[in-house]
């Protein structure tokens, strides 16, 4: 009943950020434009948009399966479904419960502990955060009039990023004198149970004890988040928004931090806000900027929904298991 009740409300509450944010999206836009822009699409430009996109995820596959390598390498195709089907449950899961899917069925699939892998999938985010607040950065470069508050935020979760891998990378370099003072502080009866989660932990961060493999990391999440800019340069080009790369790189940094946000699955409506208010300061009209939203939405939201069923029919899978990932 507990359990129940819980998700009753991290839904209420999600669908009432999606709905309000959609209604926010959609104030100014005339329908009817919208319409008659997506008549005259050149749908190649989505043909495009998914070649980059499944790039994107290899790309994040090879990444994660090198966080998760100890021992043993791992290779991206092993991490592969349970990448995607974690994407995918987050399309059809409220408050981006699909990253506890990835975590249960790489730990099933790979027999490593569940600690082990949200570790990684912990350390892909920081990763991201500061690829992403890097990227910003170049943009608040090019363009002087970016709204100051959202400037602020990237600041803000870039810092929190930056603190957060600092702490980790001093971590794996120097667990047993973090153990040490961790369990000064902590009642006796707890240690042994401590110390296996914080070892585990340690064995989650082995990959970044050298400077090479960080600066490795740093080089795929760049080229990861550069493609993803360009999904959505060609969706701003494929409604006929012409505008410079900058505003990609700055709607891409908005459409990241929305989704953020405990919404309803799918990210619908926070993705249409971000594109309308990213492309604001670009002059940018509501209708253009909501149509070049539900053209990457649509692509995107698309990719990831065929490539979860395709995987869930390849391995035999069924929609208990994204109940019995939650529920662990």
């Amino acid at each position: 009943m507990i359990n129940q009740r819980h998700h009753f409300i991290v839904l209420f509450f999600g669908l009432t950020i999606t709905c309000a944010a959609l209604w926010y999206a959609l104030r100014d836009v005339d329908i009817n434009k919208v319409l008659n822009i997506f008549t005259e699409v050149n749908w190649v430009w989505g043909g495009v948009l998914i070649c980059l996109y499944a790039l994107h995820f290899w790309l994040k596959a090879t990444r994660w399966a090198l966080l998760l390598s100890q021992k043993e390498k791992i290779k991206p195709q092993q991490v592969l479904a349970p990448l995607m089907l974690g994407f995918f449950a987050n399309n059809i899961l409220p408050a981006r419960l699909g990253e506890f899917v990835r975590m249960y069925l790489a730990s099933r699939t790979l027999e490593l502990k569940k600690m082990q892998v949200l570790t990684t999938i912990i350390l892909e985010r920081i990763f991201d955060i500061l690829t992403i607040v890097f990227l910003l950065a170049i943009t608040l470069v090019l363009e002087s009039h970016i709204d100051e508050t959202l400037i602020l935020a990237g600041y803000i979760m870039g810092g929190i990023g930056c603190f957060i891998l600092i702490i980790m990378i001093c971590y794996a370099h120097y667990t047993n004198l973090f153990l040490k003072y961790l369990l000064m502080l902590i009642p006796s009866p707890w240690h042994e149970s401590i110390l296996y989660h914080m070892n585990v932990i340690a064995d989650g961060l082995h990959t970044i004890k050298s400077l090479n493999m960080i600066f490795y990391l740093a080089i795929n999440s760049l080229i990861q988040w550069l493609l993803m800019a360009a999904t959505i340069y060609i969706s701003l080009h494929a409604v006929g928004i012409d505008v410079p790369v900058s505003a990609s790189i700055f709607v891409l940094a908005a459409v990241v931090f929305a989704i953020t946000l405990p919404a309803a699955p799918g990210f619908f409506g926070i993705i249409q806000l971000a594109f309308v208010l990213a492309l604001a300061p670009f002059s940018i009209t509501e209708t253009l900027a909501f149509s070049a939203s539900i053209f990457f939405h649509l692509i995107t939201y698309l990719s990831v929904m065929l490539s979860g069923f395709y995987f869930m029919q390849r391995f035999g899978y069924d929609f208990k298991i994204f109940k019995q990932a939650t529920e662990e």
